[in-house]
């Protein structure tokens, strides 16, 4: 009898200490007063990896430097207007630097590629951004992007949206 006690109370630790594992990524509960907490690049790459979090809230907790990931290895949060991030991104000042994505066959590239109708992103600091996007309108949108990231504004899902559907609108006449 003890000894199927000792083995449950291990099985019990075993999942109490890889909870974590188990389930999301972070720490946090991803609502408004409990938001997800960011505070690695990897923390960064999980969002993207998984849309199902993309209407949850989350806030930074530390500067993150991206550069670890090259090419197109990092998971770009947003892909259409489907599947767009909808969430409330805070990242209560801190800097997000070295974000690099290089890609010839992708519209539109960002940290935040779509983001949707409610989505926010807020008090975000971005530094030595660098993005290689083939296509013109992309290119527009990068810089216009990265004009407002530079003055860290608070910038909102509208205004990006707005450019989006003008530059898709400059895309369809070309």
């Amino acid at each position: 009898m003890s000894s199927k006690i000792t083995i449950l109370l291990v099985i019990l630790a075993v999942f109490g200490i890889c909870q974590k594992g188990l389930g999301q990524p972070w720490d946090g509960n991803g609502v408004e007063g409990e938001p997800y907490l960011i505070y690695t690049a990897e923390d960064m790459q999980a969002i993207g990896a998984d849309p199902n979090y993309w209407d949850a809230h989350f806030k930074q907790m530390s500067n993150i430097d991206l550069g670890v990931y090259t090419g197109i290895q990092f998971n770009i949060i947003g892909i259409n207007d489907e599947k767009a991030f909808t969430g409330n991104f805070d990242g209560d000042g801190h800097t997000i630097s070295n974000f690099t994505y290089a890609s010839t066959d992708a519209k539109y590239v960002g940290l935040f590629r779509y983001v949707g109708s409610g989505g926010k992103i807020k008090e975000l600091n971005l530094l030595n951004v660098n993005q290689t996007i083939i296509q013109m309108v992309s290119m527009i949108l990068f810089l216009v992007v990265l004009i407002f990231n530079q003055n860290q504004i608070q910038k909102s899902a509208n205004l990006i949206l707005g450019l989006h559907g003008i530059l898709m609108k400059i895309n369809q006449v070309m």
